[in-house]
Formats: structure tokens, C-alpha cells, sequence
């Protein structure tokens, strides 16, 4: 894995993956049309305000239309 896909997070696979041997979760959402994508974690307790808001930076999260990021495991709390 490149240095920068462990800190930018990869474009492939979409949707979320976690990735044991960095302990981390790589995200990765297709938007053709936004301009703008705010990652959204929600906890157990309260399926409806969010535990964690990671805002991706188009220059750094995005690559064609596929948007990513990747979060390490002490920075999302209950990760599974």
C-alpha cells in the first residue's frame, strides 16, 4: 500500500473496508455530481446524531468521482 492511499485512503473497493494489518477503516463513496462530502459516523446509542463528522477535502479525498478517506482505529471509537 502507497504512503499516500494509508493516509488519503484508496478509491477501490467503494463503500467501507476495514484493513487489519493498518488498523484502520478505508472509505470510499462514488458521487459523480457533489461538490462537497462530509463522512457521517453514527454510534449505537443514538442512531441519529452523528458520533464523528470527518469533512473529506476535494484536493486531498478525491480522485475522479470517487471520493475517499481512510480513519484509524483510535480515531473512530467502536470501530468494527
Amino acid at each position: 500500500m502507497s504512503s499516500w492511499a494509508a493516509a488519503e485512503g484508496a478509491i477501490l473497493s467503494l463503500g467501507s473496508a476495514w484493513i487489519e494489518e493498518e488498523r484502520a477503516i478505508n472509505f470510499s463513496l462514488y458521487a459523480r455530481h457533489a461538490f462537497h462530502v462530509t463522512l457521517l459516523l453514527l454510534g449505537e446509542e443514538d442512531p441519529v446524531r452523528p458520533v464523528i463528522e470527518v469533512v473529506l477535502d476535494p484536493r486531498r479525498n478525491k480522485r475522479w468521482d470517487v471520493w475517499h478517506c481512510r480513519l484509524r482505529e483510535h480515531e473512530v471509537p467502536g470501530a468494527r
